[in-house]
């Protein structure tokens, strides 16, 4: 049955609305531009995945939109179950939220994540004569994107196991050091970017977050005020 939604709770209604699809927009947005950018990109060194984030957060994104439907939906019915869905859906994805935003901004601000890519390039390069192709090319392709040379500088590879990703044309002389890229990649402009994309990421989900929270809590105004307002009617 319909429920005729007094005006505060109309306003609380529109309020909640507003909120649920802006931070789902900017999720899903935020997810794809930063999928497009890197579902092609081999290398994504440190210890969190811009590309798995970016799924993630297209994921949430949708549910939210979703969750906002099935609420709309159950308090102009007066449904009482999609009412309590909806609030069990938009507590378990402003958690989400919440997550995403926390763990990588404690990544960045504590120096974790400069750390973890420093790290992950240095094993990588290390273990790159043992490494499978899918591991050799994530060196090669940041090698040439950046054009650098293990962690600190070429010297890091041993005699002989120099990558042609080092070189800077094809046919170098891995033995002529004036042919091969002097600048390690730990000092190249790729962590300071992917720490920058990063603690973008945990602001724009640490925002989307709070919003959503205040949502939950003025869907659960709604509910309240929804019930006092059945109750004198009947």
């Amino acid at each position: 049955m319909a429920s005729d939604l007094g005006g505060p709770s109309k306003g609380l209604l529109g309020i909640f609305g507003v909120l649920l699809f802006g931070s789902s927009i900017a999720s899903v947005v935020l997810g794809a531009i930063t999928l497009l950018r890197y579902i092609n990109v081999p290398y994504d060194f440190g210890q969190f995945s811009l590309y798995a984030a970016s799924i993630a957060l297209i994921t949430i994104g949708g549910l939210l939109l979703i969750t906002l439907i099935v609420g709309v939906i159950g308090a102009l019915n007066d449904n009482e179950n999609l009412r309590l869905v909806t609030l069990v859906l938009v507590f378990l994805l402003f958690s989400a939220l919440a997550v995403i935003g926390a763990w990588s901004m404690t990544l960045v601000k504590t120096n974790r994540l400069q750390r973890g890519i420093d790290e992950d390039i240095d094993y990588s390069n290390k273990m790159y004569a043992n490494n499978s192709d899918a591991q050799k090319k994530r060196v090669d392709d940041l090698n040439a994107q950046y054009n650098c040379c293990g962690r600190n500088n070429y010297t890091d590879f041993q005699v002989g196991s120099l990558p042609a990703s080092c070189c800077k044309t094809k046919d170098c002389d891995p033995k002529n050091v004036e042919s091969i890229h002097q600048k390690g990649c730990s000092s190249s402009n790729y962590p300071s970017e992917k720490v920058e994309k990063v603690f973008r990421m945990s602001i724009i989900s640490l925002a989307c977050a709070g919003a959503v929270l205040f949502g939950l809590i003025l869907y659960g105004v709604l509910m309240k005020h929804t019930r006092g307002y059945v109750a004198v009617n009947h």
